[in-house]
């Protein structure tokens, strides 16, 4: 069976992000009307990810578009919930945007990372 685009593309970042030195917390944190696709930490820093593919290697002209007013919202207050009821505080907290492409001829992923997207 075929992953979904978007499953893989959190897999994809996910492994970036661990590659990177971050350790992922949380993926698909749900909690009410919001989901968390990442949640990652590294030192006293802690990142919440937004995960965007896209069937094409073309990146949108407006990436604001990507996440508007009423999700950043529910993302700010998904964050807040996820810091309760885990008790993980953190001297730094991030927003960030990853945007996942996939090159329709072969099927590879690449990466366009936004750290501090929504700050």
């Amino acid at each position: 069976m075929q992953q979904s685009l978007g499953h893989r593309a959190e897999k994809f970042v996910a492994k970036g992000l661990e590659a990177s030195g971050w350790s992922v917390v949380a993926r698909n944190f749900r909690r009410r009307s919001c989901e968390i696709d990442l949640v990652a930490k590294k030192a006293e820093t802690l990142i919440f990810v937004e995960v965007k593919a896209r069937s094409t290697n073309t990146l949108p002209s407006d990436l604001d578009s990507l996440i508007p007013p009423k999700k950043r919202r529910a993302l700010q207050l998904g964050a807040q919930h996820f810091q309760i009821t885990y008790c993980l505080a953190a001297e730094t907290m991030r927003f960030d945007l990853a945007l996942v492409l996939r090159n329709p001829r072969d099927n590879s992923l690449s990466l366009a990372y936004y750290p501090g997207f929504m700050n």
